[in-house]
């Protein structure tokens, strides 16, 4: 088992362009819809939003022992989470 805990969740834009959406798929979930595609979903145990052109994260996927450092550039949708309170949720206003 995992000791691994999101602190935080980043969910990326249905719209990303195919290569990236499949470079991105190894280090993350998907959340299934009926009503339209996938969404990339990446457990985070710490974000950096200090980087005007991408988030930088520590990500890992479900089960993992360790994370893996990802820039994850324009493309989010939603963060929700944090270091203080892991029910609060941020939408972003528009893309990053």
């Amino acid at each position: 088992m995992s000791s691994l805990v999101p602190q935080y969740d980043v969910v990326l834009h249905s719209d990303l362009p195919p290569r990236g959406r499949d470079l991105r798929e190894h280090a993350c979930c998907n959340i299934t819809s009926d009503s339209g595609p996938d969404l990339l979903h990446f457990l985070c145990t710490e974000i950096d939003l200090s980087h005007p052109f991408y988030i930088a994260t520590q990500t890992f996927k479900p089960g993992g022992e360790s994370t893996h450092p990802l820039r994850i550039p324009h493309f989010v949708f939603l963060i929700s989470g944090s270091e203080e309170q892991r029910a609060s949720i941020g939408f972003l206003g528009g893309r990053l």
